[in-house]
């Protein structure tokens, strides 16, 4: 009869005599466990004719074996001694493996340890014994009813920190507007927004509290805020798109504003604002009541920023116009809401178009509009729409001061700015201050355009450049370019007093200086202020008969506008011929 190689296998292990000559055996290591392992390393189950599992499934096979010898043809008992043949290899082959992994597994109880401690003798059956069941399922039981009674400590605990995070995003909120702290306002906010984020970083606390640091000019602290939220939202969004897209669209929005802010960084805050459009256009597909109004913002921001390259501003107009567009419509259902914006997009359509000397009519109408609107507004709401009014009436004002014969016109514009902007920054000097500086420098320029009134421009200049040295103190990034253009200015009228050359000389170097250091980090924007500069100081040596001097600055100015003009003619063709005319005048002169 030919037996199965498995039967041959168990009778080996089992010691069983057969008629036919045994194998050679292997030379056996034993180790301190009770198992033997050979020299190539394979496990030797030494101890499994120890135990009573062995046993009784050597049992079955003997008997099997038996029936078989008596039946040869019975299939029954055929099945029978396969079925016993394959628990008995099976059975072993899962002690080999328990053997491999056992001391993976983290037995730190005493039943554990004693279970184990069975199992390494082979006694089986008492190391099961050992993990009895009942005791194990009431401890599991135990257990879990301690975890759920965690588990809702837990979120009653959470639920109690919200709340008291709450309290201190309400406690800041109200500190922030606690004006009469004075100097103390805003870090007292800051330590509430603080406490808040030590009962946990949500992201929308995260988002608030940034927001506090971007409306203060905090800037550096505000962007690590917004990217630890904007984390949080993605990963949220992740998980459930229709609650936080819209956070994460919100986030990139405001860490683009944040951005922008620094001029060096325009294409990094170009990337986060088209990633915001592109969310809100998703977003607006699906719900546009909802999300029209902040595709309109995100295309505003959008043409603010490419705006600031002279050479983009077809592509800056389109955004305007898609905005303004859709801010039109928006207000025809709900005026109250999206009026104020129709008059932002004006502005800053106007602004736009006011670039182009030949468009300055239709500049001019889009300002009215813009005016007309802000002023309707704030009769209703002084506090939240006059800012509205004084910016309006500065960008006209800019607008009708480049017309010579109507400069009083555009006085009255500035004036009427700078006082409404004075009362502003009595209250909140953080937010307007720069906006009193602005406009001293635009009514000075004005000025300054009658000889007889160089004093009174002067002095205009001066508090302006006060002003924007303290601003550049603590944020270089954003003052930096107004102090340059200050000292621009001054340097433009003191020339004009021939006892005074050289200190109008030390203006113009200094706003050169500012601009070439700015130009080097952002050349699109600040190399046409590097030009301007030069071709003043060109101009001004000449007017001083030294042409040897004005040379050199004139050259380097011609080369810069000849480069401009190549890639925006419209803006820089009319500065780049003047500057030609200098230049020859010079050549002649020397």
């Amino acid at each position: 009869m030919k037996l199965h190689w498995q039967v041959c296998l168990l009778l080996i292990l089992s010691g069983t005599q057969l008629t036919w000559a045994e194998p050679k055996r292997q030379q056996i290591i034993q180790n301190n466990t009770g198992i033997a392992v050979n020299a190539r390393g394979d496990v030797e189950l030494t101890i499994i004719h120890q135990s009573d599992d062995y046993k009784k499934l050597q049992e079955k096979v003997e008997l099997a074996k038996r029936n078989i010898e008596k039946l040869p043809s019975d299939p029954d008992f055929i099945k029978e001694l396969q079925q016993a043949e394959k628990n008995l290899v099976d059975f072993i082959e899962g002690i080999r493996k328990l053997l491999a992994e056992i001391d993976k597994i983290p037995l730190n109880s005493e039943r554990g340890k004693k279970a184990r401690a069975y199992f390494d003798k082979g006694n089986f059956q008492a190391a099961r014994d050992a993990l009895d069941e009942k005791e194990m399922r009431e401890e599991k039981q135990a257990l879990l009813k301690k975890g759920e009674q965690l588990k809702k400590q837990e979120e009653e605990n959470k639920a109690q920190r919200d709340d008291l995070a709450a309290d201190y995003i309400l406690k800041a909120r109200l500190t922030a507007l606690a004006y009469q702290l004075g100097d103390e306002r805003i870090p007292q906010t800051r330590h509430y927004f603080e406490e808040a984020l030590e009962l946990g970083r949500a992201p929308e606390r995260l988002f608030e509290y940034a927001l506090f640091l971007q409306e203060h000019n905090q800037f550096h602290d505000s962007e690590k805020l917004y990217q630890e939220a904007l984390k949080n939202y993605r990963e949220l969004a992740q998980g459930n798109p229709a609650v936080y897209r819209p956070d994460v669209a919100r986030t990139l929005n405001n860490l683009g504003i944040l951005v922008a802010a620094d001029s060096s960084r325009y294409s990094e805050a170009e990337k986060l604002y088209q990633e915001t459009l592109k969310a809100y256009r998703e977003l607006a597909q699906a719900n546009p009541t909802v999300y029209r109004p902040d595709v309109a913002r995100t295309l505003n921001n959008l043409g603010i920023l490419v705006a600031a390259d002279s050479s983009r501003r077809s592509e800056a107009e389109k955004f305007y116009q898609e905005a303004l567009k859709a801010y039109r419509e928006l207000a025809q259902a709900n005026s109250a809401v999206y009026r104020p914006d129709v008059a932002i997009t004006l502005n800053n359509l106007g602004n736009l178009v006011a670039a182009d000397s030949s468009r300055r009519s239709e500049a001019e109408k889009l300002y009215q509009e813009a005016l007309m609107i802000y002023r309707e507004l704030a009769q209703t709401n002084p506090a939240m729409y006059r800012p509205g009014v004084a910016n309006t009436l500065n960008n006209l004002g800019n607008l009708v001061a480049a017309d010579s014969s109507r400069h009083s016109e555009a006085e009255k514009l500035y004036q009427e700015a700078l006082k409404i902007y004075r009362e502003l920054a009595q209250a909140n000097p953080a937010v307007y201050r720069p906006y009193v500086a602005m406009t001293l420098n635009n009514l000075g320029a004005l000025v300054a355009a009658d000889s007889s009134r160089h004093s009174e421009a002067e002095k205009l200049y001066q508090e302006a450049l006060k002003i924007y040295r303290e601003l550049a103190q603590g944020n270089p990034a954003v003052y930096r370019p107004d102090v340059a253009i200050t000292l621009n200015n001054l340097g433009t009228l003191v020339a004009a007093d021939s006892s005074r050359h050289s200190e109008a000389e030390k203006f113009y170097q200094e706003a050169l200086k500012t601009y070439r250091e700015l130009a080097q980090a952002n050349p699109a924007v600040y190399r046409p202020d590097v030009a301007n500069t030069l071709g003043a100081l060109g101009y001004i040596y000449l007017n001083w008969q030294q042409p040897k001097e004005a040379l050199s600055y004139l050259q380097e100015a011609t080369n810069l506008y000849t480069s401009l003009a190549s890639h925006a003619p419209q803006v820089f063709n009319e500065r780049l011929t003047f500057i030609k005319q200098l230049l020859q005048q010079a050549r002649d002169a020397k």
